[in-house]
């Protein structure tokens, strides 16, 4: 699975749908049909998540999926987390694909 750090900027209370395209090591995309996607923002050092959400799996053949955070996910946050996006297949083997930042202003 190809592995990616993104920086992701958006204001406190609005809405942001985070869209990511999963490829493999030969950049590929990855068939996410049966499998599922787990997103969450950490605390900075810690295992406390502030958000946790559920990607949809908006084309999975073609490895789309869609991460969406609604107002009420950011209305009481200020300042940078860990984001860490991870995809489990339908043999239940566990992928991260995304490890970076939430900045949210």
């Amino acid at each position: 699975m190809a592995f990616t750090s993104s920086m992701i900027t958006m204001t406190n209370g609005d809405n942001l749908d985070i869209v990511y395209t999963i490829k493999d090591e030969n950049d590929a995309v990855v068939d996410l049909t049966g499998g599922s996607i787990a997103w969450k923002a950490l605390v900075s050092g810690t295992a406390t998540a502030v958000i946790t959400k559920t990607g949809a799996l908006t084309t999975p053949a073609s490895g789309v999926t869609t991460v969406t955070l609604d107002p009420a996910d950011t209305n009481s946050l200020k300042g940078t987390y860990l984001l860490d996006g991870q995809f489990t297949d339908a043999s239940a083997n566990i992928y991260t694909f995304d490890s970076g930042a939430l900045v949210v202003s």
